[in-house]
């Protein structure tokens, strides 16, 4: 259950399950252990979410990671969950400093699946065309 890559290539031999919904807030993370941001969230799914940020993070490393809510949401301002890094891709060549990071979800509590549920259903950009 590996994420795409941000130019659209799969990564590793493996199905996405769940569709990925691409948020109209500002969503940030920050590493649960250090306390450090990690970047905001570019789009989420119940097994996975991609980041975009001046994030330090490294594939096949794992992470514990708090979610700041934009709003109260099922009474909870920010939920934390386990997650696998993938795979980790600069923006662009020119700019080292931002990247794509793809995450496989691989612990939450009960809570933070609804919580992730409405974040999916309540805050997902509307497509255009």
């Amino acid at each position: 259950m590996h994420l795409d890559e941000p130019d659209g290539k799969m990564h590793g031999n493996h199905l996405r399950h769940f569709r990925r919904h691409d948020l109209k807030h500002t969503v940030h993370v920050i590493d649960a252990v250090t306390s450090q941001p990690m970047g905001r969230i570019a789009n989420i799914s119940l097994e996975g979410l991609m980041l975009i940020g001046q994030l330090d993070a490294k594939p096949d490393h794992l992470y514990q990671l708090t979610v700041i809510l934009p709003a109260v949401i099922a009474g909870e301002r920010e939920i934390n969950i386990g997650a696998d890094c993938l795979w980790v891709k600069h923006l662009t060549p020119e700019d080292q400093s931002m990247v794509w990071a793809g995450f496989q979800i691989i612990d939450f509590d009960p809570k933070a699946k609804i919580v992730i549920e409405a974040l999916m259903t309540c805050y997902e950009q509307e497509s255009i065309g």
